[in-house]
Order: structure tokens, then sequence, then C-alpha cells
């Protein structure tokens, strides 16, 4: 990937061994070993590059040579020798590989050595470190236990760290004890624990309180001293949210007003007022008032989403401080006050709490849950790299609010390092750059092209006029009258008025559209970045399959409860809920699910329209468990009674041990159970199988007999497991061992889990699932074929992750190379440059914390995507507000709909696939409207320019006006219109609108201009003379081409509208209607003549009369057929394909034009490539 050269074959010169330098080498391994994992990069080994990173210290940092590196730097050297540190062979038994033993003795190396190192790590939480690190891995052997003991002495010299005790399970305190007596005798490198240095902001809910207390040298009873708080915040700074420059009403007013389609408007009334055209300067002006305020208000509503955040800043706090209790302004907080709340208080502060009494507190404007949360003060240590905000019981963040109980808790951040301060610091980052939509950007540059091309046109008229000899005034006012004519003037009104109707139509799908630009935008979106949960599936677990004694059986029906649901077999047969008709192997297997539990589902309630309801209570895992055995007949209820069960003692699940296990005295031995008692084990595959010695075998009448287990059958396990695995299953091994009574109560009184979770026998394993939503493979299908990419984002291992996308088609296992898998402890080390040259770009982020989201999209719109995000939480608020499309998932909070373009009313991809769709379609009511002005702009300007310079043939104003008047009535129609939205994301392709326009514009005015040379000779003329017409003069020539020029303009319409011929694509009936109106009043004008106009002798305006009326209408008939191919003719040229043409035709063509070029089917023969439309 970088091109480096992995391991250096001689020592590096001495005129590049600076700091620089290395690390700029390590800078470089670094992306070497991302690619290494991604995939990307196959002639390196990671081995090879941990070798070049070991050269690197012992050469030119080992012995104090580079006490100091960049600190970016070594923020992801960590973060990437902590994803090494981890890494395992095998499938269930894991064990460590040798490049995790290399990662490991760097980690060592780095941290005795490198100060910037040392405060990294010393950044990161203790259930991270834990996670990472795998002490309790690394002491199988002599050396590995050296390294051990060496990195945890190093880490404990830290004060964070100081209690080494929580990086390690309690059952090898004892053994470590001793040696890490050793190491501290011994003061080998690192920083002293006694050291007074204050450590950073962060989180610290997997710490012991008392140690918070310690490293910030605070005191629980007296706080801090007063003359403590100057040099903390000297330190840490005020305790007080990002304040973005306060937005002015009157430069958000102003902003809109200096638009440039706006000013271009204006400019339009002012010229229409001084021509006395007072009625056109009247509905200009009401068309800017209009665009203004709708611009303003929607600017004042995004910029109330980061407004109120600022409100939440909490005014005063109690606080500890020399020994009183005393109230301060909540800014002078600093990390270590000590700060205390009562019932009805604001949390002023993110604090680790030391007391809670009955503490509940209110935590919806971070995680979005309306129940109160209950605290407590003990350390929390996660599965993963990071706990949820909602499960870090023992913090109170800044913001929320107590609503019972009383507390104490230190403050640990404060100001921008709080989660609402990380929130609202990303808010104003991404609020300070205005985002303008295609639409926006695309019709500022249409602006300008058309008020060059208005000059030009001014210019050229009035000095070529002069010239001739023509009046210098009369050639201002006809070339300001041929400027203004170029000027949309409806542009704005029936883009504002599509878009308004599209917002209905939008919300009837489910979609409230809260931005109305968001309305072109959506059918822009060429990437969907989509949570898992909720969106792409149910967002519950269902028991999928589960495997027993070499046998597979699924579950039908649903995962929420038993109703319709069955166990079938792999034959397809399905099991009644008879116990006894159920298999042996398979009944333990369920006993297990339903006795391991603690989580119920019952049927009916109070009402009585609730009688068939379901309702469950307990861990959604647990609950998919216990339908599972309800869907045998095998419930807990049912072992309870037929065996006499009771419950002993249970030891609940912890992220330490990864399992479950429960002991149940059995009072009457049945069903395979046997006197006595009962243990009954479930968890991680790997938790559970390394406690296993035995596997279970039944016999024919159904006895539990076991069998000790061989290499040979844990490899068989092993495999099974894995293949589960494979297939996107959460795996859940299940293990029993029967014990006596009497070591029931032994272990019972013992309160030691392992005792109970030792010599286990397996029987089987379980995958749940997240079942995908119905709709979903379509609708991801539909997006493929729309030229939309799919970026799945879930918080899932990336095993598990690859296979969902696999079985959505997000992935496409026949094509390896379409998509990358990235986790987020990976897009962590990636800068947004270097994510966005990854080719492909990843389709599938596992792993991911709201955080990431922000990257995600910016990385994507660095390389010219238009991403569309969801979220629901707060956290995902700075990257809905980047995102071109902001998408507020259905159940989302305040603040994640505050700042979305839009808020889907019901969960699922469909809604958004709908709403695209529909955006594709207002878009494409848009883009015709625009090709139709832009077209009509520049037929009209060289009709009139030409006639009157080359004929001296002057056409009235009032003429144009008319025009203008009946055909842009009809074009406000375009908003109801009948159209197909095409197959790719939609783009403002300028060149491709102004082609297509001036082929229009420069066709009609061709068919103009002939009309008007067959008819200006009088009796001599063509129609006179060919076809009998009655000789017509000069005034009665402008009745005429007035009409030519109304009835073939509007047609342009038809054929922009279309994507193939425009004579067989029906258009709305609105439009249809407002069409035959507007030309039966343009007909009565021609025929007629416009009564009324002043005559100057040089534009009177006379009716042609009837028979040129049908004469005209016949010439537009004629000339509009041939449009179509104008059409597809630029379609060619510009995009190398014919457009909508049968494909034999359209080859033939094609080879015609691009001989060497066009796509070829299997047979080798170039076809066309017709457009594919999604309804």
């Amino acid at each position: 990937m970088s091109g480096s050269s992995s391991i250096p074959l001689a020592p590096l010169t001495a005129t590049r061994d600076g700091k620089l330098s290395v690390e700029h080498h390590i800078s470089i391994n670094i992306m070497d070993a991302l690619a290494i994992m991604s995939g990307s990069e196959k002639s390196l080994t990671m081995k090879d590059v941990l070798q070049t990173f070991q050269y690197i210290y012992d050469q030119r940092i080992r012995g104090g040579k580079q006490p100091h590196l960049d600190k970016s730097v070594m923020l992801r050297f960590v973060s990437i020798l902590m994803l090494i540190m981890k890494t395992t062979r095998g499938k269930l038994r894991k064990e460590l590989t040798e490049e995790a033993d290399q990662a490991f003795k760097l980690f060592g190396d780095f941290l005795e050595t490198v100060e910037e190192f040392q405060k990294t790590v010393e950044e990161k939480s203790i259930s991270d470190l834990k996670f990472h690190l795998k002490i309790d891995r690394r002491l199988d052997t002599p050396v590995r236990q050296e390294q051990a003991v060496r990195v945890l002495g190093l880490l404990s010299t830290i004060q964070k760290f100081a209690d080494w005790k929580a990086l390690v399970s309690p059952s090898f305190y004892e053994e470590l004890e001793p040696k890490m007596a050793d190491f501290a005798a011994s003061s080998v490198g690192g920083r002293s624990s006694s050291d007074t240095t204050l450590p950073p902001e962060g989180v610290y809910y997997d710490v012991e309180a008392k140690t918070v207390l310690q490293a910030f040298h605070s005191d629980p009873d007296t706080g801090l001293s007063s003359a403590d708080i100057g040099d903390r915040l000297e330190k840490y700074g005020f305790n007080t949210l990002p304040q973005p420059p306060a937005p002015s009403v009157w430069k958000m007013l102003w902003t809109q007003v200096t638009d440039f389609m706006v000013l271009i408007l204006l400019a339009a009334a002012a010229v229409s007022a001084g021509f006395g055209d007072y009625k056109a300067c009247v509905v200009l002006v009401i068309v800017v008032i209009l665009n203004v305020c709708i611009g303003f208000v929607q600017e004042f509503k995004a910029e109330r989403a980061l407004s109120s955040l600022m409100s939440l800043e909490v005014p005063q706090a109690t606080v500890l401080r020399d020994g009183k209790q005393a109230v301060v302004p909540s800014r002078e907080l600093v990390p270590g006050d000590i700060v205390l709340l009562d019932e009805g208080a604001a949390v002023p502060a993110d604090l680790r709490l030391i007391e809670a009494a009955q503490l509940y507190t209110i935590e919806s404007v971070l995680t979005g849950e309306s129940l109160p949360v209950e605290k407590h003060i003990n350390p929390i240590i996660g599965k993963s790299r990071a706990v949820p905000l909602g499960d870090r019981r023992n913090m109170a963040f800044m913001s929320t609010g107590v609503t019972r109980g009383r507390g104490k808790g230190i403050v640990v951040s404060s100001g921008h390092s709080t989660e609402v301060g990380k929130i609202s610091g990303a808010l104003a980052s991404v609020a300070s750059k205005t985002k303008k939509t295609p639409l926006q950007r695309k019709l500022s540059k249409l602006g300008k092209w058309l008020v060059g091309i208005a000059l030009i046109l001014c210019i050229l008229v009035v000095v070529i006029g002069v010239v001739r000899g023509n009046n210098l005034m009369n050639m201002i006012k006809t070339g300001i009258s041929l400027a203004v004519s170029v000027i949309p003037e409806g542009l704005v009104a029936v883009v504002t008025i599509t878009m308004a109707l599209g917002v209905q139509r939008m919300a009837k799908r489910n979609a409230i559209v809260r931005k109305l630009p968001s309305v072109e935008t959506l059918g822009s979106v060429t990437t969907i970045c989509s949570d898992k949960t909720g969106t792409l599936t149910e967002g519950k677990m269902k028991a999928s399959e589960i495997y027993v004694e070499g046998k597979k059986y699924t579950f039908s029906g649903s995962g929420e409860h038993p109703d319709g649901g069955l166990v079938v077999t792999s034959e397809g047969n399905n099991l009644d809920r008879n116990p006894d008709n159920i298999p042996a192997s398979l009944r333990t297997a369920l006993m297990i699910c339903a006795l391991c539990n603690n989580a119920s589902i019952t049927k009916g309630g109070e009402d009585e329209n609730e009688a068939n309801e379901w309702s469950n209570v307990g861990d959604p895992t647990e609950v998919a468990l216990v339908v599972a055995s309800h869907k045998a007949g095998l419930q807990k209820e049912f072992w309870i009674e037929s065996s006499r069960l009771q419950t002993v003692c249970e030891f609940a699940f912890d992220s330490d041990r990864k399992r479950m296990s429960t002991i149940y005295s059995v009072g009457n031995p049945a069903m395979g159970l046997e006197e006595g008692a009962i243990i009954v084990a479930k968890g991680a595959s790997e938790s559970i199988l390394k406690n296993c010695t035995h596997l279970t075998r039944h016999s024919d009448s159904g006895k539990i007999q076991y069998e000790e287990l061989n290499e040979q059958m844990i490899v068989e396990i092993d495999e099974q497991g894995a293949e589960m695995a494979s297939q996107g299953l959460r795996v859940i091994a299940l293990a029993l061992r029967p014990i006596s009574s009497s070591s029931s109560l032994d272990i019972k009184s013992s309160n030691d889990s392992s005792l109970s979770e030792r010599d286990l026998a397996f029987v089987g394993f379980i995958g749940l699932i997240d079942p995908p939503r119905a709709s979903v493979q379509e609708s991801v299908r539909v997006c493929h074929d729309a030229g939309i990419r799919v970026c799945m984002i879930t918080g899932d291992h990336a095993a598990t992750a690859t296979a969902i996308a696999k079985s959505l088609g997000i992935l496409d296992p026949s094509k390896p190379t379409d998509g990358l898998v990235l986790r987020g402890e990976e897009l962590d080390l990636y800068e947004e440059g270097d994510l966005a040259t990854l080719n492909p770009f990843p389709v599938v982020f596992a792993r991911v914390s709201p955080d990431n989201k922000l990257k995600i999209v910016q990385a994507l719109r660095s390389i010219g995507e238009v991403p569309a995000m969801t979220g629901d939480g707060v956290n995902d608020a700075p990257a809905l507000k980047k995102a071109d499309i902001g998408i507020a998932v259905h159940g989302a909070t305040d603040a994640a709909r505050s700042v979305s373009d839009i808020v889907l009313m019901s969960p699922g991809l469909s809604v958004i696939i709908d709403a695209i769709i529909a955006s594709r379609k207002i878009f494409q009511r848009m883009r015709n409207y625009v090709i139709y002005s832009v077209a009509a702009t520049i037929r009209i300007c060289l009709t009139f320019a030409i006639l009157t310079l080359a004929y001296n043939f002057y056409f009235p104003t009032i003429a144009t006006v008319i025009i203008a008047i009946l055909n842009d009535g009809t074009m406000l129609t375009i908003s109801k219109d009948r159209v197909r939205p095409r197959q790719t994301p939609d783009t403002w392709n300028l060149k491709e609108i102004f082609t297509m326009s001036f082929a229009y514009g420069i066709y009609l005015f061709i068919s103009t201009l002939v009309l008007f040379i067959l008819t200006k000779d009088g009796a001599d003329s063509v129609f006179h003379q060919k076809f009998g017409l009655p000789v017509i003069d000069e005034d009665q020539m402008r009745g005429m081409i007035y009409l030519q020029v109304s009835i073939s303009g509007l047609a342009t319409i038809f054929v922009s509208r279309s994507q193939g011929f425009s004579y067989v694509e029906r258009p709305g009936a609105l439009m249809t209607i407002a069409f035959v109106l507007s030309q039966i009043a343009a007909t009565l004008i021609g025929v007629l003549g416009f009564g009324g106009y002043p005559h100057n002798g040089r534009t009177d305006f006379k009716g042609c009369g009837w028979a040129y009326a049908l004469a005209i209408w016949i010439w537009c008939i004629i000339w509009y057929l041939p449009m179509d191919f104008i059409k597809f003719g630029v379609t060619a040229l510009l995009r190398g394909h014919w457009h909508i043409i049968p494909p034999s035709f359209a080859a033939k063509i094609n080879r015609s034009i691009h001989p060497q070029g066009g796509r070829k089917n299997k047979k080798g023969k170039k076809v066309a490539k017709p457009v594919i439309v999604v309804q």
C-alpha cells in the first residue's frame, strides 16, 4: 500500500536519523499494517511490519535516543498495537498468535521509553486495555508471563492504573502478587504512581472510585482546596460548552436576499417596473419574498439545533471545597471537584459517582430513553472496546437530571470533554460551514451563465442595431427587453412548488421532510449509510437453529412469541409440542435454554383486547431462548413441575466469565435427569468449551450419558460452532453437570462460580439472529439497480456483520473485491484522507461507535459521493448534520431529529428507498423545467434578435410577456406531472442541460426562421403560391410568429419530460389540460390579434386568421416529431450510448458513432444500454 520496504537491510543514515524520520517510518508501517488487515496488501505480512517496528525501536529509540514523538502518531501506533495484541488463531478454542506476542513486547518497549506513548495509553479506559492486553492468556509460559508482569508493572506506575488487579481476573491475583512485588522493588522504568501530575479528562467508569479520587488528588469528605482551582482551570479550562459564533438573524436574512438567483429576480423586477410592466414586477417580488422566507426559516431552524444544546449548560453546582459545602457557578467546576446531587438537581459536569443512595437520573437528552436510570458506584468492565452511555450506571452526565435519591460524584470531565460537549463541539464544527444542496449550487451557476448571456446579447443587439442606423434609445430598449427575457423568472416558483408538493407525497410514504431543499438532494444520493439494527434488521433476537449430537434443528415463527412457531428437523418435518415426542438430545438442550434464564414471556393482559397478545420481560437474548423452549413445549414451568426442580443458587452472567450457570435440586428424576442436583450453564462458546471435559450422549430410553472429550471431538465441535458463526449467528454454547445435593449446597455457601462452572459436559450450540426485515433484500437490490451503494454500520463483530451483509446482498460473495469490511478500531487509525483513498470503499463497518459515523461521512463527501446517514441518538447528531441527507430513523431522539433533513415515521430501508424514488421523480420534474426554460430563452433570444437585426422585423415586448405567462402557467403543472425516475443518482449536469437546451433552442429557432422566410414575401410567399393561403402583411405575421413560438416552445417540455419517445409517454392529466387551455388562448390571440395594443407603426400586432392558425399547428407538429432524435443524439454524444431505443437499432447506431467503443454482451456484440426504470 505504501510501497515501503518492510525490513531495513542496513542501519539508516545519520542524516535521516531524526525525530521526523522516525515518526515518518512509524506512520508508513501503520498504513502497511492496516492494508494487511484489510486484505489489500499481499506482498507483506504482519510479522514483517512488526519486525520493522522493532528495528526502529532498537536502532533509533531505545536508550533514550527519542524520548518524545508526535502525539498523533503515538495515538495511531497505540491503537494498531492494541489491535494486533488481541489477534488469535483457532475457531473456538483460540490461542494468541506470534504476532500478538510481538506487538505486546513492542507495547512494553514504547511504554517504558516514549512519554507521548505513555500519555496516550493513560487516556485509554481500563476495560479497553483489559480487552486488548489479554493478560490472563499471557500467563501460560514463562516468557509470556515475564512480558505480562513487565507491562503490568509499567502500567502500575501510571496513577490511573496503579491497581494492576483491575486488568487481571481474580483467579490470577495470587499467582501474580509476588512477581508484581518484585517488579515494584526493582523500580524499572516508568513513572512513580505517587506522581502528582493530574490525569487527563476522560472515562473512568471502569475504575474503582477510590482510584479515581487518588488520581485527581481529591478527598471525598473535604473536596478540593480553593488554592487548587486556579491551576486546574489553567490545565482543563472552564466548564462551558463550545460556543460557535452566534448566528445573526439579520445576517441570515441578508444571505438569503443576496443569493444570486434572488438578485437576478430583483433585477428583472426592476427592469419590468422601468418599462411600466408593474404586474410582472409585483409577481417577481412575490416570488422573491417567498423564496427568501423559505430559505430563512430553514436556516433559522437548523441553527436552533445547536442553540438547544447550548441551553443544556447548568448555571450552578453544589460542591465540597475546603471541607465546606458551597454553591458555585458551574463554569468554574474543575476535574477533581466533589459535586453533591439531590432530587431535582441538574448534573453540572460528567461525574464518576462515589456515593449513590437510590439515585436515579433521566438521560433522554443523550440516550433517548425516557425512563429513569438507577445508578451505583461499582466499576463497570465492558465486554468490548466501548461501553454504551446507557450502560455506564456509575456515571452521571452533564445536562441530565436527578429524578430521585441523592448522590455524590467527582468531576472527571468538564466543558468540551463531557459527552454533551463532544457532541456540541462536533456540531459546531460542521455547522460553521453552510451546506448547500446540489440544486442551490447549480442554480447559482446557471444564473451566472444566464446573466452573462443577457449582457452579451444586450450589447450585441444595441451595437449592431446602431451600426445599421437604428435609433440608439430604441435599440437600448430592445436590447434590455431581450436581456430580461433571458431570465427564467418562473424558475424559482416552479422549483419551490414542485418541492413543496413533493414534501406532501413523501409524508404519505412515512418520510417527513424538515428542510425543503432536501427533497431534491435525496434524489442525488449515491450512498446510504444505514444502521443495521432496526433499519436493515428487526432489532429483535430470534433463535434460528440449534445443534445437538451431530444434528441440526431450526425454529419457525417469531422470536418474540411462540405462536405459530415450531421446531423443524433438517428434513423439514415439524415437531409437535409434546415433550415425549421431542428427541432426547434436543430436549436436554432446550431444558438448559429454559432453566439457565431469567427472562419470561406471558400471554394476555388486563384489557380484553390484549387477551391474545404476548409480553416479555428480560434481556432480548434470554427472551429468544425462552421462546425457543416454548416452541417445543419445554418451558421452565414444565421442568419445574415434572421434575420438581428448585433453584439452589445462580451465578449471573458477567463480561469477565462470559457465561452464566444455575444450580437446581431435582426432586423427581425424569426426562433423563438424575436424583440430586444439576448445574445448567450457557455462554460464549470459547468460555463454555474451555470448561468442558465431557460430551453428552443420550440412550434410546432418553437417559443422559457422558463421554470424555477427545481431540477429534473438540475439532468437530470447534468447526460446527465456527460454521454457525459464519452464517451471522450469535452462537451460544450449552452445557450441564449432574452433582449431589450436598455438593450443590457447598457451592452455594462458597459463592464461587468456578466451582459451579468446571468439569462441564457439552450439550450443543444454539444460534440466534437479529432477523432481516422482510423487504430489505429487495430494497438493497433496488438500491444497486438505482446506482446507490448501501453501507451497513453495526456494532456486531466483523464476522457476524460480514455474514449478514452477504445475506442481505450488501456484499456479493461472488465478487470479494467489491467491498471491504472495516472495524471501528481500524477506522480510528485512518485519517480522513487515508480513508477516502480506500478502493473499493468499505461497505460494512463493524464494531462501530457513533463517533465513527462523522469520519465516514466526511470521507464519502471528500470523494464526491452524496451520502445519506441514518441515526437515532444524540451522538449521531454531528454525522446527521454533516451528511448531505441526515435521516432520523423511527424512534430517534429529539436531538437527532432536530438536525436531520428527513425523519422516518416507520422503520425499514424500504421507507428510505421509497423516499429516494419519490425524490428522483421530483428531481426529474425540476430538470425538465430547467431544460425547457433555458431552451425557450435561447430560442426567443435568437429568434427576435436575428429577425430584428437581419430583417428589421420588430416583435412587441407584450407578446413575449404573454407567451411567458401562458407557458409558465402550464409549466406550474409540472409539479403534478407523471414522470419516470432514472436508474442512476440524479446530478445537475450543466453540460448536458445546456447542450440539450441549446440543441432544442437552435432547432426551434430554425423552425421559426424557416417559417418567417416562407411567408415574408407576401404574394410571392410559398404558403400563398403552393397552398393557396391568403396573403398576410407584416403586422399579421407577428400574430403568426407569436402562435408558432408559443406552440412549439411548449412542446419542448413534452420531449424533455420523457426518457423515450415523447409521443408514447403520456403526460399527467393536469399538464395536458393546462397545455390545451393555454394553447387555445394562444390560438385565439394569434388568430384575432391583440386588441387595444398601442400602434406605433413598427410593432402592430394583428391576427393571422384561422387558415394560417391551422397551418401553424400542422407546421409545429411536423417539426415536433424529430425532436426526440435530438434528445437521443445529444445523449449518445455525451454518454456514449443511446437512450431507450430498441437494442438492435441502438446497436447499429452505436457502431456507426462509436466503432471502437461501447459495451459488449456475452457474445461480443455491442449493445445499447437502455435506462432501467425503478418504480
